[in-house]
């Protein structure tokens, strides 16, 4: 009987040791996903959607995370769909699926990040999880614009409030892809109703815009940090005018490139469209032209 006891006290101590053996492992594993997601995040996002100005939009140069997470969770609520949403914005932003028109008008459509696809995965799961550091002001913003809710998005668990937001931000996705193609094609949104694009021809034009943008997006970004270096040179330095000059040279040739690669651009897009359709276009431009014409000269007149 002794003998007996003795080996049930034994290995119940067995497996009490190896389960919290098993339960440190998966600690010391989560912990260690948790630290790469967070260095992931730092070395790719932090840079511009950290707390770096704030929550003054003049000196950011993209929304804070925390705005960005309570847009994706107002939509995917549960992780799996949360991390799919983000996962496949971070490998290719398009503008016609953001949940964020406004930050896109504000800072332009961020470019894509080049990481392996599982570093995304721990980068969206990361922001999922929500522990992120807000800019100071944060809060009390996302309370004057959205009410009491605080962005967490488990709240919203009702079916008519899940219902809501989307059918919110499907109005919202609608609206930038209206004004989006609209854009691209210099057109207001009413006369672009009238070219009666096809499905197909919207999904063509929305990937030659994407195409577009990713061309672009470097080339404005060059421009940008031309004009930084120039308003950060020394004017009483003795090579002052001779480094403007150079300066001016590079930067007149990444503009001319940025010219000819949306001229480029542009024949891609409007070659989507069939003879009926471009004449229709090119009406329409005129039209436009004349009206410019007509209030310049009514301006001038008032003068």
């Amino acid at each position: 009987m002794y003998v007996l006891k003795t080996f049930i006290a034994v290995t119940v101590i067995f497996f009490a040791v190896t389960i919290f053996a098993d339960e440190n492992d998966q600690t010391k594993q989560a912990s260690s996903s948790l630290t790469k997601a967070s260095k992931l995040f730092d070395q790719h996002c932090k840079v511009c959607h950290g707390l770096t100005g704030g929550m003054n939009m003049e000196k950011r140069i993209a929304p804070p995370i925390a705005g960005v997470r309570m847009h994706y969770l107002s939509v995917h609520k549960d992780r799996d769909s949360f991390v799919n949403a983000v996962t496949t914005w971070l490998e290719k932003p398009d503008a016609s699926k953001s949940l964020m028109p406004g930050a896109i008008r504000h800072f332009n459509l961020m470019p894509p990040i080049s990481v392996p696809k599982e570093d995304a995965k721990s980068i969206a799961a990361y922001i999922f999880d929500g522990k992120l550091e807000a800019p100071e002001g944060y809060q009390a913003h996302y309370q004057q614009m959205h009410g009491d809710n605080q962005g967490n998005g488990n709240q919203q668990n009702t079916k008519e409030k899940a219902s809501n937001n989307s059918n919110k931000a499907n109005q919202q996705s609608a609206q930038i892809e209206l004004r989006t193609l609209a854009r691209h094609l210099r057109l207001p949104p009413p006369q672009l109703y009238q070219l009666k694009l096809s499905d197909e021809q919207i999904t063509k034009i929305k990937e030659l815009i994407v195409e577009k943008e990713v061309i672009m997006q470097p080339l404005r970004e060059e421009v940008l940090e031309f004009n930084q270096q120039l308003n950060t040179m020394d004017s009483r330095s003795p090579s002052y005018k001779a480094d403007i000059f150079a300066l001016a040279d590079v930067n007149a040739k990444r503009v001319e490139q940025m010219v000819v690669e949306s001229g480029e651009m542009r024949m891609k897009i409007e070659a989507v469209l069939d003879q009926q359709q471009y004449s229709q276009l090119m009406s329409f431009r005129e039209q436009l032209k004349e009206r410019q014409k007509q209030r310049l000269k009514q301006r001038m007149q008032r003068n």
